[in-house]
Order: structure tokens, then C-alpha cells, then sequence
């Protein structure tokens, strides 16, 4: 029994002997962090010479007497087994611990490449950093990340070594109209872990006299690092000098015709404590330089059913050039009219425009500008009509929404009465009727009876008055239809320019008081009110009168203009 006690004991003790000599490394916790880039896991079979056995990670000076070195702007660098290069990648790799995933700070497109060399052959490491010497790494030969140690780290990116691992070593890009534009000199340094400023020895791509396309004075250059001063001077192919000054008024420049040009920027990025490059740099190039396109939006805030006007305050401008786009669903083509020496374009926003707002992009002579106009909801009532006869209905046939076929009856007769181009005014606006207003703008209306239902929302004002009585004109303009069709009964249109168009219908077609082209002010008398078409009957009699505003064929709300709807 003594015996096999003594045996237990002893074989107690190997275990704990045997287990002793494993060393358990933790990984640090990794939230937050990518993972190992894919390219690791496709990088093929590595067939050189390995450190010896369990030195996956520690590479000694016996087993690299020399280090070839790229780094991550392709340059190289060679150390021999005295080199201060060679101390401090080795000295990385001691007491090296696993990472299973690389650090959050590092980017993994960027690296230092070391190849080895030594008795044992060649074998190549990675090394990759950031500014925080604790959040270094390396692959080893083997393939396995490991955290440098951080003190080697550091005493690297002190070194005169470690350009490649700042990022903002690399000089500052300039875009123009989508064009890179070298620049024709430049010196550039970038702070170092010490805080200390070093000059970039890496050689810069050099350019000048890039030829751009067109180009307006309103046009602004893209840099990946935002200068702190930015000038410019234009003179054109005689030499003579246009403008000479800060960047920021270039736009105020006078040119009435485009005009060949050379321009020279010279850009200043200045020291700072919170900067971590500082540089000069002076970029030339020459392009067709345009009358600059300034536009203004009349408003930033607005509501579905609204009218906005955008304005280019360049009359020089060539409108060929401009274009306007927006973030709304339904597109229209926006166009621009001469205004009292400046053009104007208007903006309607439809009614079921949603979302917090919409973004408006100009784009001239290669220029982008963008608008934001927050957008506020709105709510409307729904109404029930019911004073409508069911042989009206049959015969009207019910529909979601009339509209949409009422304008393309009519579209191509209304276009062959006006190009839009003259601008009668967009103030002074007023109702078409004195009268109550049945329904409104944006109001869901439904036309109901036992059998037959038709349910729309309103584009238009309906006003219920007295038989005979008089319809006006809601803004001065120039009379583009004059008729009747199955859903209005009597119908006139108004152009008031720029593409707005006024509406008027269920008049006496016996009691037209206008004619196509005649023009008209605010309160001009247009007709009667009185006709056919899907409308209120009372004991017999038709009653209500509409009226309406559109831009595009997009409804407007004509209340907006005049003031809020009752």
C-alpha cells in the first residue's frame, strides 16, 4: 500500500512538471476591433527557412544578420547586423503576445515588409502601425499576429525610419472638376510621436500646366487635407492679370465671355497643436474659364405644396451648362427664365413629398452646388361629398384622380399657346372666387352614393357661391386655354411664366368672358360660375367653382401664395 502511494506521488509529479512547461498566453479582449484582413488567410504556403522551434514569434540577431525593408510607399531599406534599422524591428518582436485579431487603429494596407537573413536562410515579417505604440503589430514568418512590444514600437516611430507609418506623411491630394492636379512645388512635413515635425524625404509626383476642361470662378478644389490659407491669381493668354487674392472672393471675378486661362493656387497648411502636418504647396494649370454661376433658394424650410424659387445671379451664364437635380421621388425637368437681369427657376414640391427634407443639386461648368430644404409634414381633413347626382358619377366614371387626365387633354393645346418665357409677377396673389371654400388643397375628398364611390386628394380649392357668379383671375398673366372638357365642365388656363399655370374650372361655357392670348391682371373677370362637369349639384343646380395651380403638372398650393387657407 506504501508502496503504490509513493507511485501516485510520483506520477503527480510529472504531471505538474510536464504542465509547468506550457505557458498560457491571454489575448486581449477584442471588441471593437476588425479582424485578420482577408489577404492573410490566401497568402500561400511561406517555404522559407523558419526561426528555430518555438520561436514563431522572436527572431534574434543570430538568425537575421541583415534586413532588407520596404516600406509602405515602396521605398527600401537595407540594414546590416550593426544597422539601428535591424535593433529595432528585433527588438519588436521580443516577449511578443498572440493577437487573434488585428487592432482597430491599424490599417492592413499599410506595412513595413522585412525580409530576414542569417545561417538559417530568409524568412519575412510584416510589420504593421499606428499611433498608439501599444496598438502595433507584426505577422511573423510563420504567418501568426502578434502585438509588438510596445517600447520598440515607440522608440521606431521616434526614428528617423517611421515616415511610412504616419499617415499624414503622404501629400495632401488637390481634385479640380474631377482631375487630380499635381502640384508644381511642394514640402511637406508630418508630426511625429514625440511631436516633433519631420520634412517627407519621399519624392513628390510633380506637375504643372495641366489643361482642364471648363471651369467657372465659382469652382472649388477638393483636398484630402484641408489647407488653413488658399490664393489664387488668373491671368489670361496675354499675360494680363484678371484676378490676384484670397481663394475665397475668386468668385466675385468679372468675365462676361469664356475666356482660355492660367491659374496658379498656392496653398499653406500652417503648424498647429492640434495638426498633425504642416506643408506649402503651389499648383498650376490652365482651363476655359466661364462666367461663375451664384445661385440663392428663397427658402430652407417649406412644407408638400409649396413654391420655391432658385435663382442664378449670373446673367452670362450659358443655361446649356446648368442642370438641376433633386432627392425627390417624381423628377421634372427644371428650367430657367430671364428675370430682370437674372434667371429663375422654380421648384414645386409635390404633395406626397416625405422625409425630413429635400437636396437640391446644381450643377455648372463642372461646379456642384447642394441645397438642403427641411421639410415640415402636414395634415389634412377628410371630406365627404354627397350632393352629386349618381347619373354624374356614372357618367364622369370613378376615377382616383382626375387631374392627371384633365392636363392630358389639354397638355399639347396649352404648350402651343406659350413658351413660359415672359414673367407676369408671383406676388399679389389672390382667390379666384369670394365665396366659401368647400374643399382645400390636400383635403381627401369623397364623392359617395349608394352605389358608386370616388375618393382623390385635392389639388385644387372648391368654392361654393350662387350660379352666375364671377371667376377671376388669381395673378396676372396671359390666357393659354379656353374650352371644356368632360371632367371641368367650362375650363380656362392661365400662363403666369416660368411654367406656372392657373386653373379655373366648372364655368359656363355661354359666359367666357377671355380669350386665348388675351392677358390678364389679378381680379380680371374670367367667366361665370355655372358648368358641367364632376361638381356639387344642389336642388338641381351646380354650385361649386375650382381653381388650382400647377409647375411641371406638379399641384401647388395656391393658399400658400395668397395666405392660409380658410
Amino acid at each position: 500500500m506504501k508502496k503504490q502511494i509513493i507511485l501516485a506521488f510520483v506520477a503527480v509529479l510529472l504531471l505538474t512538471v510536464m504542465l509547468s512547461g506550457c505557458v498560457t498566453t491571454d489575448v486581449p479582449e477584442t471588441t471593437g476591433v476588425n479582424p485578420t484582413p482577408t489577404e492573410t488567410a490566401e497568402t500561400p504556403e511561406d517555404t522559407s527557412i523558419k526561426p528555430p522551434e518555438g520561436k514563431d514569434n522572436y527572431i534574434d540577431s543570430y538568425y537575421a544578420q541583415s534586413v532588407v525593408i520596404k516600406d509602405p510607399y515602396g521605398r527600401s531599406i537595407d540594414g546590416d547586423k550593426d544597422s539601428e534599422i535591424l535593433k529595432l524591428l528585433l527588438d519588436m518582436t521580443k516577449n511578443a503576445k498572440p493577437s487573434v485579431y488585428l487592432g482597430f487603429a491599424v490599417d492592413a494596407s499599410k506595412y513595413y515588409e522585412a525580409e530576414f537573413d542569417g545561417p538559417a536562410g530568409k524568412v519575412t515579417y510584416r510589420f504593421y502601425f499606428s499611433a498608439d505604440p501599444a496598438e502595433c503589430y507584426f505577422r511573423s514568418g510563420g504567418g501568426k499576429y502578434y502585438y509588438s512590444n510596445a517600447k520598440a514600437s515607440e522608440e521606431f516611430l521616434k526614428s528617423e525610419y517611421s515616415e511610412g507609418a504616419y499617415f499624414t506623411s503622404s501629400y495632401p491630394e488637390m481634385v479640380v472638376v474631377d482631375t487630380i492636379v499635381n502640384p508644381k512645388s511642394i514640402t511637406w512635413e508630418y508630426k511625429k510621436l514625440n511631436g516633433e515635425y519631420a520634412e517627407v524625404q519621399m519624392k513628390p509626383t510633380l506637375g504643372g500646366g495641366e489643361k482642364l476642361s471648363e471651369l467657372s470662378a465659382t469652382f472649388k478644389p477638393k483636398f484630402s487635407v484641408e489647407p488653413t490659407k488658399l490664393s489664387a491669381k488668373v491671368t489670361d493668354k496675354e499675360g494680363n492679370v484678371l484676378y490676384e487674392g484670397v481663394f475665397e472672393e475668386l468668385c466675385y471675378i468679372t468675365i462676361k465671355n469664356p475666356v482660355e486661362v492660367d491659374i496658379t493656387l498656392n496653398a499653406v497648411w500652417e503648424k498647429a497643436e492640434d495638426k498633425d502636418c504642416a506643408g506649402a504647396a503651389e499648383y498650376f494649370f490652365s482651363a476655359t474659364m466661364t462666367p461663375s454661376a451664384t445661385f440663392t433658394i428663397s427658402k430652407t424650410e417649406a412644407v408638400p405644396g409649396e413654391l420655391l424659387i432658385l435663382t442664378c445671379t449670373n446673367p452670362e451664364v450659358d443655361l446649356s451648362k446648368i442642370s438641376v437635380t433633386s432627392s425627390l421621388k417624381e423628377q421634372y425637368e427644371v428650367k430657367f427664365f430671364a428675370d430682370k437681369g437674372v434667371y429663375r427657376a422654380l421648384l414645386p414640391i409635390p404633395l406626397n413629398a416625405t422625409g425630413k427634407g429635400i437636396t437640391y443639386t446644381v450643377k455648372a461648368y463642372g461646379d456642384q452646388i447642394e441645397f438642403f430644404v427641411s421639410l415640415e409634414a402636414r395634415t389634412f381633413p377628410a371630406k365627404k361629398i354627397t350632393r352629386v347626382t349618381e347619373e354624374l358619377l356614372k357618367e364622369i366614371g370613378a376615377v382616383s384622380n382626375p387631374y392627371p387626365k384633365i392636363f392630358a387633354e389639354i397638355k399639347d393645346e396649352i404648350y402651343s399657346n406659350t413658351t413660359f418665357a415672359r414673367i407676369y409677377g408671383l406676388e399679389n396673389f389672390s382667390w379666384a372666387y369670394n365665396a366659401t371654400k368647400r374643399i382645400n388643397f390636400g383635403d381627401l375628398v369623397t364623392y359617395s352614393l349608394d352605389t358608386t364611390k370616388t375618393q382623390y386628394t385635392a389639388y385644387d380649392y372648391a368654392y361654393v357661391g350662387t350660379v352666375y357668379d364671377n371667376v377671376t383671375a388669381v395673378a396676372p398673366g396671359r390666357v393659354v386655354y379656353v374650352g371644356t372638357t368632360e371632367y371641368t365642365g367650362g375650363l380656362i388656363v392661365i400662363d403666369h411664366g416660368m411654367g406656372l399655370l392657373s386653373w379655373y374650372w366648372n364655368l359656363s361655357d355661354s359666359h367666357f368672358k377671355v380669350t386665348v392670348g388675351q392677358e390678364v391682371v389679378a381680379g380680371t373677370n374670367l367667366g361665370r360660375n355655372g358648368g358641367g362637369g364632376l361638381t356639387e349639384v344642389y336642388n338641381g343646380t351646380r354650385i361649386s367653382v375650382h381653381s388650382a395651380l400647377t409647375v411641371y403638372d406638379v399641384p401647388i398650393d395656391l393658399g400658400l401664395l395668397v395666405g392660409a387657407a380658410s
